[in-house]
């Protein structure tokens, strides 16, 4: 900072001037957490993981009436959602090659 210049920071509360210069304390893997805090973050994953568990759990358990012979295959509506994004990414891929403008083309 020049000579003769106050500090930003200067007329901010002390708890807030800390947090300007990043020496409020957190810890450094809250700085990414998703949901403010690390805990919180771990706390949805594993709410998300015993949904995953009980539907994995469900489709050997429960009788599906099945419209086609592929839909009785265990775990075949994960399978085909995985592929039909996998198709749809590398078709967004191809599309963007054919449909994308040079970088300067609205300069002119």
């Amino acid at each position: 900072m020049a000579k003769g210049q106050a500090d930003p920071s200067s007329s901010l509360s002390p708890a807030a001037a800390a947090a300007a210069h990043g020496a409020d304390g957190a810890k450094a893997a809250d700085k990414h957490a998703i949901l403010g805090t690390k805990s919180r973050d771990n706390i949805v994953l594993y709410v998300l993981y015993a949904i995953a568990a009980v539907s994995l759990i469900g489709d050997f358990v429960i009788h599906r009436h099945v419209g086609h012979p592929w839909e009785a295959l265990p775990e075949f509506y994960p399978l085909y959602a995985f592929v039909s994004i996998i198709v749809l990414i590398f078709s967004a891929k191809a599309l963007r090659k054919l449909v994308m403008r040079p970088e300067d083309y609205y300069d002119d």
